[in-house]
């Protein structure tokens, strides 16, 4: 993920990224006429609380809400 970078008032740089440790991962493979696709992700809803902006975790995590809903399963559980 992206690394942040914070300038402190004495002049001291701080640098760090945001790593998530535990959580639920997910792969997801998808057949379209003869091509299969797939991918793999890992706590959707951790990241994009944290980075609510980037399109791709809103796609994951609205693919994980949409199997939840059709499947009727609780992933966060």
């Amino acid at each position: 993920m992206k690394k942040e970078t914070v300038s402190t008032p004495n002049g001291y740089i701080i640098s760090h990224r945001f790593i998530v440790t535990d959580g639920s991962g997910y792969d997801v493979m998808m057949k379209q006429d003869n091509q299969t696709h797939s991918f793999s992700f890992h706590s959707p809803w951790t990241y994009q609380e944290r980075f609510p902006d980037v399109e791709e975790l809103n796609n994951y995590s609205n693919i994980v809400n949409l199997l939840e809903q059709e499947f009727n399963i609780d992933f966060r559980k």
